[in-house]
């Protein structure tokens, strides 16, 4: 378990699972493997081994690791593997068993996730209803790129695309208007989202119209968006973020190059067209993750050290690279906090200080795209992220301006990001 871990937690999945099926051949019924297999298969998208491994789990466990709150993590686990599948009703139902019968302190976003995916009860999510595939311009490229949209028929107002972010959110006062309304509230994570105030809350979109596509029936968090229209965009009225979990129902492409996002059903027939177009193009694909909820992560470096996952968060605005205080320094990278400047995120204002990379390479061996003098940024707090919060190590984020001379899609079915 020793080996199985540690190369987990270095971020070396393979190798750590390689492990694993090897030891679970003699004990096929250790509940701790088949929960560590099932995980690193969600990781790999794999949601029908994650299923079998999990339900092995289930069967296998002890007594005292069926009932709450010893339960709790693991029953966490699988509601976020039928989320991923968008089996909501089980997911509520796992969100529930996992929140136990308080609801309250460190589980509340727990059970308020229940709440919010019972909303969907009668309302099966994510049905596309349109083209096939729509082309949406940017009405910006910089600082990101920002598209317009519609929710629930109203005008058409600036989203932000963010891989950073989840499904979609809306700030709370454009939420008002159009009357969405949210279940509970609670405090905006300190050191997962840049800025560390604010409050959450969770509600159904009925529809989203981007481009000439209609989304119905979509999960949303709904927060004060402020901060983030007046220090990132300079006061350009921003309503709404679209994250990865909205992008995954999609083969999509954010076009940088092009200035456009294109969204394509995500269907046999769509995949052969992209990538019959794609086998005529130079490009290159790189092997990614989807951690926990919408969390891509690939294998990378900058400088020629610190090789291991770099999350791939495409809403750091105007710069390509960010890392802990504690990465850069022991990799050589000076660092002047005599010229700090005020930013944003989902959590607040954040301040922090540009930094050059001379290199950042995405990907490994002979299937990697790397950037030289890339603008990196370093926050006065380092995110939790950096604290094997996740349980391995990530060694810095990949951002925008890295990704501005391609178009990067994104495809969840063969766990590819390709730059093209």
């Amino acid at each position: 378990m020793n080996k199985a871990d540690c190369a987990f937690i270095c971020g070396n999945f393979e190798e750590s699972e390689a492990i694993l099926l090897e030891w679970v051949e003699s004990e096929p019924t250790n509940a701790e493997l088949l929960k560590k297999l099932g995980m690193i298969a969600l990781w790999k998208n794999d949601l029908q081994r994650a299923e079998d491994y999990f339900q092995k789990a289930v069967e296998s466990r002890s007594l005292i690791d069926a009932v709450w709150p010893f339960n709790a993590e693991f029953n966490n686990l699988i509601a976020l593997m039928h989320l991923r599948a968008d089996r909501f009703n089980d997911s509520a139902r796992f969100y529930g068993m996992a929140s136990g019968p308080f609801g309250i302190g460190f589980i509340k976003e727990t059970y308020l996730r229940q709440k919010q995916l019972s909303l969907f009860e009668n309302a099966p999510p994510y049905i596309i209803e349109g083209e096939d595939v729509t082309d949406i311009d940017f009405v910006i490229l910089d600082p990101l790129p920002v598209v317009k949209a519609r929710i629930n028929g109203s005008e058409p107002v600036n989203f932000v695309i963010d891989t950073g972010g989840d499904d979609v959110f809306i700030d709370k006062d454009f939420a008002r208007e159009i009357n969405v309304d949210g279940v509970g509230k609670v405090p905006v994570a300190s050191g997962v989202f840049a800025g560390n105030k604010g409050a959450m809350c969770f509600a159904k979109i009925d529809a989203l119209d981007v481009g000439d596509m209609r989304i119905n029936n979509i999960p949303a968090t709904i927060t004060d968006l402020q901060p983030i229209e007046s220090l990132v965009f300079d006061g350009m009225p921003v309503k709404g973020i679209i994250g990865t979990r909205f992008l995954m129902h999609f083969l999509p492409t954010i076009d940088y190059k092009n200035k456009k996002l294109v969204l394509r059903r995500a269907t046999d027939g769509n995949r052969k067209r992209f990538f019959d177009c794609l086998s005529s193009t130079i490009c290159e694909s790189i092997p990614f993750y989807l951690v926990h909820s919408h969390l891509m992560f690939a294998q990378g470096s900058f400088n020629g050290k610190n090789k291991g996952l770099y999350l791939i968060d495409t809403g750091l605005a105007d710069a390509g690279f960010l890392s802990s205080q504690t990465v850069l320094k022991k990799s050589g990278v000076a660092m002047d906090w005599s010229k700090p400047f005020t930013g944003a995120g989902i959590g607040g204002s954040v301040k922090g200080i540009h930094v050059n990379i001379d290199e950042v390479a995405l990907g490994r061996g002979g299937h990697k795209v790397i950037s030289k003098n890339v603008k990196g940024v370093v926050l006065e707090k380092d995110l939790s992220l950096f604290d094997e919060t996740l349980g391995f190590i990530v060694n810095g984020l990949i951002s925008h301006q890295f990704f501005r001379d391609y178009a990067l899609t994104l495809d969840f079915k063969g766990m590819l990001l390709i730059l093209h």
